[in-house]
């Protein structure tokens, strides 16, 4: 069962490790025995997390929790007119489980109650690109490295 909750500062070395995991993954460093390549890493998750506190204030930042703890976590911030899902990560050997689907239906179900539409974006080649449109999601808009999306209540 996956349950999603506000992080706390106790949180802060399992976020980090999930930031630092995707980013080893994206830049194929930090592996066993890469002591250089691990620093570098931790520092670019630090990094991001800083950027995503710093560029949406008052956002919404939950763990996403299994039976086995911490996989995953979304970043939303609602604004006056709008939800953003700043980031919505769940650990590589987690996915297709449904586990970011039921975040981001509840995400999703949030927004209708509030009339928002919720709005992200997406990296080109980015498999979850599938998912965002099979929920309703709709591209809106594109630059050089993703395409900006969007969801409206029907």
């Amino acid at each position: 069962m996956v349950q999603i909750r506000p992080i706390t500062d106790d949180d802060l070395p399992a976020l980090g490790a999930l930031l630092a995991r995707r980013k080893a993954e994206e830049l194929l460093l930090g592996g066993p025995g890469d002591p250089l390549g691990a620093r570098v890493v931790e520092s670019q998750a630090d990094i991001q997390r800083r950027a995503y506190m710093a560029e949406h204030p008052g956002s919404d930042y939950h763990l996403i929790e299994d039976e086995s703890g911490p996989v995953g976590a979304l970043f939303l911030h609602e604004g006056p007119d709008e939800f953003m899902i700043v980031d919505i990560l769940v650990r590589s050997d987690c996915q297709r489980r449904g586990i970011g689907e039921s975040v981001l239906l509840a995400a999703l179900g949030r927004a209708r109650d509030a009339g928002k539409p919720v709005r992200l974006r997406v990296r080109f080649g980015n498999p979850a690109r599938r998912l965002y449109e099979r929920l309703g999601f709709q591209e809106v808009g594109q630059d050089a490295i993703s395409a900006a999306m969007e969801w409206r209540a029907t």
